[in-house]
């Protein structure tokens, strides 16, 4: 079973963001004026909002993007969710879709609208996670099946995906280590 995650989504591509719009009905412009409440201010990365203001994803400086926005009589909200919520999971998902193609694993929808099943065709355990994306884009890792160490091809797409902001190790991932020195001495003492 090898080990859980919880991570924080982090807007780092602006391909995806664009996409995560697109599935709302918006559209990301690459510049444009951006409505606040104190006015219009030229932008990057702006979304025309319906209401009295827009959003706009600014580069942090560290790789990553924000929403600023004018959340003042709830227009942006309504279009957006709660800080963004709404944007945050539509995000996560096409991430989490682009992502898990880029390190070759296969995903699939599992249940609802937001929880997949991603594996690793290349595993001979069979195993995989279980990924579900809540409603603020954080995404919650679930393995089945998965053995030992086999689970260290996840880890690298965990963090592709955010801020890791918990991870727990099973005490199969350990035993399957001990096992394997155990039977390697076994084998050892044998030749």
């Amino acid at each position: 079973m090898s080990h859980f995650s919880n991570i924080s989504t982090e807007i780092r591509d602006l391909e995806v963001a664009k996409k995560a719009f697109e599935n709302m009905g918006l559209e990301m412009l690459p510049y444009g004026s951006c409505r606040y409440y104190f006015g219009s201010k030229s932008m990057e990365n702006v979304v025309k909002l319906p209401g009295h203001y827009d959003m706009a994803l600014q580069e942090s400086g560290d790789g990553t993007y924000q929403i600023t926005a004018d959340f003042f009589e709830g227009d942006v909200e309504r279009a957006i969710g709660p800080k963004g919520s709404y944007f945050l999971e539509q995000y996560a998902i096409e991430n989490l879709k682009k992502q898990a193609r880029k390190n070759h694993f296969s995903i699939m929808p599992e249940g609802d609208k937001n929880t997949f099943r991603i594996r690793d065709p290349q595993s001979p355990d069979g195993g995989y996670m279980i990924v579900t994306v809540g409603e603020a884009g954080e995404l919650y890792f679930k393995p089945k099946g998965i053995k030992g160490k086999n689970c260290a091809k996840f880890l690298k797409l965990e963090d592709a995906l955010g801020k890791v902001k918990s991870r727990k190790f099973t005490a199969e991932y350990r035993q399957s280590d001990m096992e394997t020195v155990a039977e390697r001495e076994r084998l050892k003492a044998e030749y």
